[in-house]
């Protein structure tokens, strides 16, 4: 991106950010430092290469930090001719990193500039005078004359044969797990290299033509070419070109075939539970989302099966089957949420019932009361209309008894 309306836009939302960053935000440019490589070309301290220039004490340059946003944010447009490519995703991005390379050497102020002094030459350290000693006898003088000099330097030893070894420490020293990545690690900017000794036409001298001007050998390339010594190239050669498929590499194992045959009807049987929790009313926009990323890894799985190339598989499988437990810890947790409301409303019902239950009886009690008060009012009123009773008769004797017989004595 060149210079223009991108570049206005991201340098106004960093303005707002102070110069002096927070350790946070250092730590952060640290951390994407490593991660895209930066090290493969720039040296901080005793690390790192020197293709491009050394940011050990960056601060004291006099660069300030706008400077070093719109660098990353647009390197050949800054730098005119510059070859280092543009590492950063974002604005945000920019500013970690520039917080970070700010940071490096703040801590020790550059100092003034001195003329430079004429050369003196160094005193000569005074040696003690040696102590006096009896003449040696001529026999002793005769042995000290044929004793021959002191060795020359040891002979410097034969170059040794190319290391793949040393080709892979190299290949991480230099940075370039950055842009390439191998065996699932590493960076997506260049090519993988994975099985880079099977690509046709890659061969040794291929590999040293590349190493030492990629552009030449890749028109339009962005990998800067690196200075590496003789023993250097051949060792990141005899690396690049060992990279090949391994027999694990073509098929999966017993336990991973296991476990992704498995993992294929657990999905299925997913989908089928979240459509049930969807027709239950539950908004499952997440559910799906999640769902959608799991089939993507089984996708890839899949065609890494067809294409013969199994490396990474592994770690596709484990990513769909952390999808899968947290969908199903989701629909599981709405499962139970669904349960207690069923037994909420059962309980809410029943109270209900309950209640109509009680409140009828009530009233029909009220009512039977009602109407035996209506009953004695009506009574009442109806006595009131006919006047008052007469008397009631006197009640009459009791029988009297019987005269006895005569002749009982009585």
């Amino acid at each position: 991106m060149r210079t223009g309306a991108a570049i206005g836009a991201a340098l106004l939302l960093l303005s707002a950010l102070p110069v002096h960053p927070a350790c946070a935000s250092v730590e952060e440019g640290k951390r994407l430092f490593l991660q895209r490589g930066c090290s493969g070309c720039h040296k901080v301290g005793t690390q790192g290469g020197a293709i491009g220039p050394d940011l050990t004490n960056e601060a004291a340059t006099g660069r300030d930090r706008d400077w070093q946003v719109r660098h990353l944010l647009d390197p050949s447009g800054v730098v005119r001719g510059s070859i280092m490519p543009r590492l950063v995703k974002s604005p945000e991005e920019a500013g970690h990193l520039a917080d970070y390379v700010m940071s490096l050497g703040a801590a020790e102020a550059p100092a003034p500039e001195a003329a430079p002094a004429a050369k003196q030459p160094a005193p000569e350290a005074e040696a003690p005078a040696p102590a006096a000693k009896e003449p040696a006898p001529p026999a002793a003088r005769a042995t000290a004359e044929v004793v021959p000099p002191p060795a020359p330097e040891p002979a410097p030893a034969p170059p040794s044969e190319p290391s793949a070894e040393r080709g892979a420490a190299l290949f991480q020293a230099k940075g370039c797990p950055g842009c390439h990545m191998v065996r699932g690690r590493g960076g997506t900017l260049g090519p993988d290299l994975t099985f880079e000794g099977e690509v046709s036409g890659h061969d040794a001298d291929w590999q040293r033509r590349h190493l030492a001007d990629p552009r030449s050998v890749t028109p339009g390339s962005t990998m800067p070419p690196f200075r590496l010594s003789e023993a250097e190239t051949a060792d990141l050669v005899a690396y690049l070109t060992g990279l090949k498929r391994r027999p694990e590499d073509t098929a999966l194992t017993a336990d991973a075939k296991a476990r992704f045959a498995a993992l294929g009807g657990r999905l299925e049987e997913l989908q089928g539970r979240v459509e049930r929790a969807h027709a239950k009313g539950r908004n499952v926009d997440d559910l799906n989302v999640l769902l959608s990323g799991a089939k993507t890894h089984v996708s890839t799985v899949e065609e890494m099966i067809r294409t013969g190339n199994v490396v990474g598989a592994e770690d596709e499988i484990k990513a769909a089957e952390g999808v899968a437990r947290e969908v199903t810890a989701q629909v599981r947790a709405f499962d139970h949420q669904l349960r207690d409301r069923v037994t909420m409303a059962g309980i809410v019902v029943a109270g209900i019932l309950f209640g109509s239950f009680v409140i009828t009886r009530k009233v029909r009690l009220l009512v039977r009361e009602w109407d035996a008060a209506e009953g004695e009012r009506e009574a009442r009123r109806a006595r009131g209309r006919r006047g008052p009773a007469p008397p009631a008769a006197p009640p009459e004797p009791p029988p009297r008894p019987p005269d006895p017989p005569e002749g009982t004595g009585a």
